[in-house]
């Protein structure tokens, strides 16, 4: 049986080695943090929400700031749409 061949977008074949090489991994100081902890969107319910904006009306705004950072990271869509907007 003849082995198949994986081509790219260009037709260029693509090497089986390079497809189990990690490309995007955590770090300490990266995007993508190894430690979850400081996550807020991480398990969010109607009453944590709920209780998050209550507590940005009443000045403490870090995790609605967390909260809204996480989701322009994790949207792509909707963190384009605020660049266009911040630019």
């Amino acid at each position: 049986m003849a082995e198949h061949t994986i081509i790219d977008r260009f037709g260029r074949p693509i090497r089986r080695k390079e497809l189990t090489r990690e490309v995007a991994q955590p770090s300490l100081t990266g995007v993508r943090s190894i430690w979850g902890i400081d996550s807020v969107a991480y398990n969010i319910t109607p009453e944590r929400l709920v209780a998050l904006l209550q507590n940005a009306v009443e000045g403490e705004h870090r995790d609605y700031l967390t909260l809204a950072e996480e989701m322009e990271e994790r949207d792509l869509h909707y963190g384009s749409v605020l660049g266009t907007r911040k630019l």
